[in-house]
């Protein structure tokens, strides 16, 4: 009887187990199991199929897995490559690189400049893991060497790999091609609906949005497709104008539009809720003058983007930020606290040393180099300034070796236009020398 009740116990348990184990096994999305008019539906269709299926479930990763999966497997590579160049490496890639697609290699190059880090790792793994095919794959597209695909391709060639034909891949994809004459929306949208194709003469709003998303993932953005997502936030549809408000705010640091959207901003003309979503945009470019304009804007308490502009300056402001913080004059209890708990923030950040940190640390230098460049009279109290705030934060005697760690990193795309640029990064590095040498 006790063998027979361990036996029984011992089934038990593994039942239990296969049904724990079932209940958490991913959905599976086969090619048998794909939507029954698959077939009939041409890539739009398809787009639209899929992403019903993804947003039916947001929360779980899984699903955009198993159709990725079943993708490759009936062999849709021209959805899949969407999916790549529109929500990024991590589910389409990994299928790409399986099948060995011809779109693995244009795919891969669009996403090394992702914002995921994730995906931009993983995207250069599998150029830099066919190495030979990929470096005869530039050379057939030279075009594509340069930006921000020159580190993987500059790898290549010092690996002393030798090139070898890639014809079996298809040709580098162009930002500009793909992307603007779909930001380039009509005032007429219209929803999808129960459709299985497109009507070519129609312009359906999910084409505009799945477009701004594939900004973000291309990452290194040209000033005329930033121009044209400034276009759609005034758009007619107040989904799509907000999710390019959001797509602006995504962009590299370097890439958002400073002027437009401290104009949309401060303008009189436009809704609250726009004025806010572009202050919060603005905050996001690492251009100088954005926390002096963000401070102007905190000031202010009739400004629509004024709590925001706070709230910014709290998790991107240095402790010159704090001081104009403390400055802002108000009786209001709530607007005090608001103001003191962004206060506290920098505080936190300072006491954590995190200003020697690549990205704030490039913020501070980058400021007294852009002001010394303009020659503003502001210059030398700046200077003085992050030079006794740096001090402060660095262990004894190694600020120097700080600054040399930060100077070999690669500068990220910069906030500056035209000679600007180049002037602004001599002028940093001649600053961070300054004060190596003390």
């Amino acid at each position: 009887m006790i063998g027979l009740a361990r036996g029984f116990a011992l089934l038990l348990a593994t039942v239990l187990l296969a049904a724990a184990a079932l209940a958490q096994a991913p959905p599976k999305v086969t090619p048998a199991s794909l939507p029954a008019d698959w077939q009939q539906r041409d890539l739009e269709g398809k787009w639209v199929a899929y992403r019903a299926a993804v947003d039916g479930n947001p929360k779980d990763t899984t699903v955009p897995q198993a159709w990725a999966l079943a993708l490759a497997q009936s062999r849709d590579f021209e959805l899949l490559e969407w999916i790549g160049i529109f929500e990024g490496w991590r589910w389409a890639g990994p299928q790409l690189v399986k099948a060995d697609a011809p779109q693995l290699l244009r795919v891969a190059v669009w996403n090394v400049g992702a914002p995921d880090s994730h995906n931009k790792d993983t995207a250069r793994k599998a150029l830099l893991d066919r190495g030979d095919v990929a470096l005869g794959w530039f050379e057939a597209n030279p075009g594509a060497v340069s930006g921000k695909a020159a580190p993987v391709h500059a790898e290549l060639v010092a690996s002393g790999v030798r090139p070898a034909p890639a014809g079996h891949y298809l040709p580098a994809l162009d930002a500009m091609q793909l992307l603007v004459p779909w930001l380039d929306a009509p005032a007429e949208l219209t929803e999808w609906g129960d459709r299985r194709k497109q009507d070519s003469k129609v312009r359906y709003v999910h084409q505009v949005t799945r477009a701004l998303s594939g900004v973000i993932v291309h990452g290194a953005t040209d000033d005329l497709v930033v121009t044209k997502v400034v276009a759609l936030t005034k758009h007619g549809n107040v989904a799509l104008r907000t999710t390019a408000f959001k797509t602006l705010a995504a962009l590299p640091g370097g890439c958002v539009p400073v002027e437009a959207l401290h104009k949309m901003a401060m303008s009189g003309a436009e809704e609250a809720e726009q004025r806010r979503l572009a202050t919060m945009a603005l905050s996001y470019s690492t251009h100088p003058r954005v926390i002096e304009l963000l401070a102007a804007i905190a000031k202010e308490p009739t400004y629509p983007g004024c709590d925001v502009a706070v709230d910014r300056l709290g998790e991107i402001g240095d402790p010159t930020t704090s001081a104009m913080l403390a400055r802002i004059e108000t009786r209001d209890p709530e607007r005090l606290r608001h103001i003191a708990s962004s206060i506290s923030k920098i505080q936190q950040r300072q006491r954590a040393a995190e200003f020697l940190r690549p990205v704030p640390l490039r913020r501070l230098l980058e400021r007294v180099a852009w002001l010394r460049v303009t020659k503003d009279p502001a210059a030398a109290a700046e200077a003085k300034t992050t030079e006794e705030l740096l001090r402060q934060l660095a262990p004894q005697g190694q600020l120097g070796t700080v600054l040399e760690a930060f100077l070999n990193l690669p500068a990220p795309i910069s906030p500056f236009r035209g000679e600007e640029v180049e002037r602004v990064e001599q002028q940093l590095r001649a600053y961070a020398n300054e004060l190596r040498g003390r």
